[in-house]
């Protein structure tokens, strides 16, 4: 294969792979997609495991005393707080966690 053609569709394929599990959400009637409600309570996620579709938006909500977030591994997505709310769309399975408490995790798993 022609190298000129070769190495620009491998850059393609890795940007693609690249893209990110999760997105904030513009809301569920922008994507067409199912919402599914996490509460954050104190230093657990409730449900701790969830099964949603694919391009499902989580909204989380806030539910205890103490300061939370919503993160993946370090990168936090929904930044610390102690009520209110706040919504990511999942495209692929991911574990989720509060960087502020170890052990406070959330597993979605996409079908």
């Amino acid at each position: 294969m022609n190298r000129k053609v070769f190495l620009p569709a491998l850059a393609a394929v890795a940007a693609l792979a690249a893209l990110p599990a999760l997105a904030p959400a513009a809301g569920p009637a922008a994507h067409g997609s199912a919402t599914r409600t996490i509460q954050v309570r104190d230093n657990f996620f409730s449900p701790r495991s969830v099964t949603v579709p694919r391009n499902t938006t989580l909204k989380f909500v806030w539910r205890g005393r103490l300061v939370h977030n919503v993160a993946s591994g370090r990168r936090i997505l929904i930044s610390n707080r102690t009520k209110g709310s706040g919504a990511l769309r999942v495209s692929r399975s991911v574990t989720l966690n509060c960087t502020l408490h170890r052990g406070m995790n959330l597993r979605v798993n996409v079908r």
